[in-house]
């Protein structure tokens, strides 16, 4: 952070003189760049915890890094529509099309997705659970386990039956099947734990195989939550089954889609209403 977005503004600058504007021109001029929310808040914690430091030797009096607020325009997620994942499932290769599968109808991250074990599942109520500890990235080269990043992303999530043979067969293509083994559900093809950069080269393939518009990875989640929203759940069920520490989290990414189910509740009040309306007396007063 320092080398790539601090150090080009501000090197041999002495301290004194950053002021409060010239942050704030700091800010703008990351986000004209198209940088992500995160790597904008990311450079601006790290010039923050600079100021900080100056401030605690006595070099500044007042921290012109702290009181921005950081205005990014949120891009709408891509989603796919129920018939664009059949085509891109249709187009995976067998031993990952459940995972394919998970990413739609159960909203995992594909860090969770590539930590689930056979033991994560409930075979005989058809869930699978995201553990405490099971949760699976690539850090710097490295295969890295973790908890979920907030405790409500620990859940339990029910998933049709018919998944559920697929994921065994999945697991009996390597091995006898062990419902209590603690080997990762989905592997590569030389039987190592699947990163998800990995599987994502793996559904890229299968998106241009599938001549479908390019889609981001976590396009499959906002997918999921999208469906949801078309079916008329709650938002705090969604909430809920995506693992969000909050239900404002849903509705802030997601409470665009919410405006088409407002013209569905509208439509559905207007026929209970014609459905219940009690039947007009005749006008004693009137002829006939």
């Amino acid at each position: 952070m320092l080398r790539i977005y601090i150090r080009p503004v501000f090197n041999d600058r002495p301290i004194a003189s950053i002021d409060w504007n010239e942050v704030e021109l700091f800010i703008a001029k990351l986000v004209n760049e198209k940088l992500s929310p995160k790597t904008v808040r990311h450079a601006v914690s790290i010039l923050t915890l600079v100021m900080q430091t100056a401030m605690r030797s006595k070099a500044i009096r007042e921290n012109p890094a702290v009181g921005h607020t950081i205005n990014i325009p949120r891009t709408r997620p891509n989603v796919l529509t129920m018939e664009q994942v059949h085509s891109l499932v249709d187009h995976t290769d067998e031993p990952y099309q459940p995972a394919v599968w998970l990413l739609v109808l159960a909203g995992l991250r594909s860090s969770e997705l590539c930590g689930l074990r056979p033991c994560d599942v409930d075979w005989q109520r058809h869930t699978i659970t995201i553990t405490i500890n099971e949760v699976q990235m690539q850090v710097r080269g490295e295969l890295v386990v973790k908890g979920p990043k907030t405790n409500s992303g620990v859940r339990t999530i029910p998933l049709p039956e018919w998944h559920f043979d697929d994921l065994r067969i999945s697991i009996e293509r390597r091995s006898a099947f062990d419902p209590q083994s603690t080997d990762r559900i989905f592997t590569t093809i030389t039987g190592k734990p699947l990163a998800d950069h990995t599987l994502w080269k793996i559904i890229d393939k299968s998106r241009r195989s599938a001549g479908l518009p390019t889609f981001r990875p976590y396009d499959l989640r906002h997918s999921h939550a999208s469906l949801l929203i078309e079916l008329g759940a709650h938002p705090k069920a969604i909430s809920e089954r995506m693992g969000h520490s909050e239900i404002g989290v849903t509705m802030n990414v997601y409470g665009h889609l919410f405006q088409g189910a407002q013209a569905k509740l509208t439509s559905d009040l207007d026929g209970l209403v014609s459905k219940t309306r009690r039947p007009e007396r005749d006008d004693p007063t009137s002829s006939g």
